[in-house]
């Protein structure tokens, strides 16, 4: 390999002696033999790696890479791949070109010459892979030095300049991270349209499709109309009372926080080990493994009247049947059959139990909005603290067991805030 290398510094010299008899119409960089010699025997070249990278595309200045040259660059980039892992500490601070051939994805391209306003021969380029062609510059910098040469920088080109809204989403007035929204009456108002929102009163007001993808504008659409219809079909019973705008953006808030916009109708099983041992009181390495992504998990966590929850043993599997489902993700085997139970009174229905088919919730939305709407006002008495808009007591009663709960923090707290800022903004509050 060494014998390789020399003739590769005989060749690089010869050329270099060719530059220098034709000067008036080609500048060159000059590197001397010995100074190449010194950086290898100093340990500055580095014979261990022979990973190749991924080649890059070769920039185009004014024309394509071509021809003759672009045949040396790939010589000498493909040998580059195979050996030159270490030359990048050398060489890469000796030249700074701008062009070259299009090499073939070793760690340099070569350059020797600099042919003005035209495509020249092949440069050292810092490692990377092809270089494009183009005119190279002379680099004084010590050939044995530190300096750091950066990365070739293509030119800015007018159509390539970075879309700063590229990523942003456009407002239903069309401007890209714009402000407009749809309001209660599904009008586009705010932002650049100058309108203002159509706004509802407490003494008439409806849930709408319109109200519901504002807080949830990655819902899914099709449950949302008949959460919608039973929302606004039991709302205003006597038991529940969402008679306010203020206590319906809080429910609407927590709803769509609990099923991330009517997406998940079932509490999710899907918990890494790393997770599950956070939760020391119920999990240990020992066994762990047979509840990673296993809805028995919950037989484990929600046992034996953990929480409060009224569950059996783990063996009884009441964990995994009674675990959150529906709208407001009731959870536990007593809130089931207390459901049940107000179910059967209220409608004289005793053909149903949710407690025999805890699913149901997950299946029939009518039940669905009834269990949230029952948890909410009747077992956990939330609208107190909807009329006091506290967002904090009223996320701890439904995610803490209550609203008092002093050391619990309710999960996704911000989201059900933002939830909320949004139910807020469509209905004028």
């Amino acid at each position: 390999m060494k014998k390789i290398l020399i003739l590769l510094v005989l060749l690089y010299t010869a050329i270099t002696v060719m530059a220098q008899s034709n000067n008036d119409s080609i500048s060159f960089t000059h590197i001397t033999t010995t100074d190449f010699m010194e950086a290898i025997s100093g340990g500055k070249i580095s014979w261990s790696t022979m990973s190749r990278p991924k080649p890059i595309k070769c920039p185009k200045v004014d024309g394509n890479c071509g021809g003759f040259w672009n045949g040396i660059g790939n010589f000498f980039a493909g040998l580059g791949g195979a050996f030159w892992s270490g030359v990048k500490y050398v060489l890469a601070s000796m030249f700074d070109g701008e062009g070259g051939g299009a090499g073939g994805g070793g760690f340099v391209s070569i350059n020797l010459f600099n042919f003005p306003g035209a495509y020249g021969p092949p440069s050292f380029v810092p490692p990377g892979g092809s270089g494009g062609g183009g005119s190279a510059t002379t680099n004084t910098t010590n050939p044995l030095g530190n300096t750091t040469i950066p990365p070739p920088v293509k030119p800015a080109v007018d159509d390539e300049i970075p879309d700063s809204t590229a990523s942003l989403k456009k407002d239903c007035a069309g401007v890209k991270g714009g402000t407009a929204y749809r309001d209660y009456c599904d009008s586009c108002v705010g932002g650049t349209t100058g309108k203002t929102a159509c706004c509802p009163t407490d003494s008439n007001f409806q849930v709408t499709k319109s109200l519901l993808l504002h807080i949830n504008p990655n819902g899914n659409k099709n449950r949302m109309d008949s959460v919608l219809k039973y929302i606004n079909m039991y709302k205003d019973d006597p038991d529940f009372k969402i008679n306010t705008r203020l206590r319906l953006a809080h429910f609407l808030a927590q709803i769509s926080a609990e099923t991330d916009g009517f997406t998940i109708m079932v509490e999710s099983h899907f918990y890494s080990k790393k997770a599950l041992l956070k939760k020391k009181k119920y999990f240990d390495s020992a066994t762990v493994d047979i509840y990673v992504n296993c809805v028995c998990l919950f037989d484990r966590w929600y046992c034996c009247n953990n929480l409060g929850l009224g569950n059996g043993s783990e063996a009884s599997k009441d964990g995994s049947k009674y675990r959150g489902q529906g709208l407001i993700q009731l959870t536990g085997k007593s809130s089931y059959t207390n459901f049940t139970s107000y179910y059967q009174n209220k409608f004289n229905d005793q053909t149903v139990s949710f407690r025999d088919n805890p699913e149901l919730l997950q299946n029939n939305m009518k039940y669905s909005v009834l269990a949230a709407l029952w948890e909410v006002t009747q077992d956990k008495k939330l609208n107190k603290y909807a009329d006091a808009d506290n967002i904090l007591a009223y996320s701890k009663g439904i995610n803490c067991g209550s609203a008092t709960n002093k050391k619990c923090i309710p999960n996704d707290l911000d989201k059900r805030k933002s939830k909320l800022t949004l139910a807020k903004q469509a209905l004028c509050l």
